[in-house]
C-alpha cells in the first residue's frame, strides 16, 4: 500500500485502458511481485471515475401499477375511454372575418394509442354521441 505501488498500478490501469482486474493483475505480476496487489488494485479501481461511469446502470423510474381495465384481455377498442376538454379557445378561420370560441374534446383509448380531437362551438351539443362516429362498436 505504498505510494509508489499505487502510482505503478494507476499507470498500468490507464495504459491498459481501464481493463478488468484480472488482466491488470496478470500484466503487473509479469514484471513485479507486489504483496497484497489484489486489495490495492481493488481500492484504485473503485476510486477510478472512468471505471465508475463504465459500471453505472441507468436509472429506471418506478411506475404506478396499470389500471385493471388496461390489463384485461380480449376486450374491443373503445371499451374504456378517457374524456378531456381543453379550455375554451378563440379561433379565427381564414375565410371567416370574426373570431369563434371553441372547445376541443379529446377522447383517448386505453388499448390503442389514439387521440381524437373534435371541435365544438357550443357546450350544449350532444358530445357523447360523437364517439360512435369513429369507434368500431356496432
Amino acid at each position: 500500500d505504498h505510494h509508489v505501488t499505487r502510482l505503478l498500478i494507476k499507470h498500468y490501469h490507464e495504459k491498459l485502458h481501464h481493463t478488468n482486474s484480472e488482466t491488470l493483475l496478470n500484466e503487473i505480476w509479469q514484471k513485479y511481485n507486489i504483496p497484497r496487489l489484489r486489495a490495492t488494485l481493488r481500492k484504485i479501481t473503485n476510486n477510478c471515475q472512468i471505471c465508475k461511469e463504465r459500471k453505472a446502470t441507468p436509472y429506471i423510474p418506478r411506475m404506478a401499477p396499470l389500471p385493471p381495465a388496461r390489463l384485461a384481455v380480449g376486450q374491443r377498442s373503445f371499451t374504456h375511454v378517457g374524456l378531456d376538454y381543453f379550455v375554451p379557445m378563440t379561433v379565427k378561420k381564414w375565410h371567416i372575418p370574426s373570431q369563434l370560441k371553441v372547445v376541443f374534446y379529446v377522447s383517448d383509448d386505453l388499448f390503442l394509442v389514439e387521440v381524437h380531437l373534435l371541435q365544438y362551438t357550443a357546450i350544449t351539443e350532444p358530445i357523447f354521441e360523437e364517439p360512435r362516429l369513429y369507434s368500431n362498436i356496432n
